[in-house]
């Protein structure tokens, strides 16, 4: 399985998403992806867990303090066969820390698009 992994170290809208581009559900029906924000802004920066905003990703994250320049990584996997999904998908998984990152305030909104065949 492979999982692509670009580092997040500025939160343009662009950088908060990833794009399975084509998912061919006969081939396989996990697609693993990792997530990786660099902590550029603050000193420290406390995580208190990712929220899945549906059935069919499961994520985690280790909780805990990052220290300036350290990289929090949210693995997530989306299955397309759990609800029999086709067709565009978009999913969203929220990561939650105790600092402003966004204009959603301590909630960081991350993404996942694709086609799902």
């Amino acid at each position: 399985v492979k999982v692509n992994t670009p580092i997040l170290t500025c939160l343009k809208k662009a950088a908060m998403y990833h794009n399975f581009g084509v998912l061919n559900t006969k081939k396989r029906s996990d697609y693993l992806y990792n997530f990786k924000y660099v902590n550029t802004i603050y000193d420290t920066l406390k995580i208190y867990k990712v929220i899945d905003g549906c059935d069919c990703t499961s994520s985690s994250v280790k909780s805990g303090e990052y220290l300036k320049n350290d990289t929090i990584t949210i693995l997530t996997k989306y299955n397309p066969l759990k609800y029999n999904d086709k067709g565009k998908i978009e999913k969203y998984i929220y990561l939650y820390t105790n600092k402003s990152l966004t204009t959603y305030d301590t909630i960081l909104p991350l993404r996942l698009i694709g086609t799902v065949e």
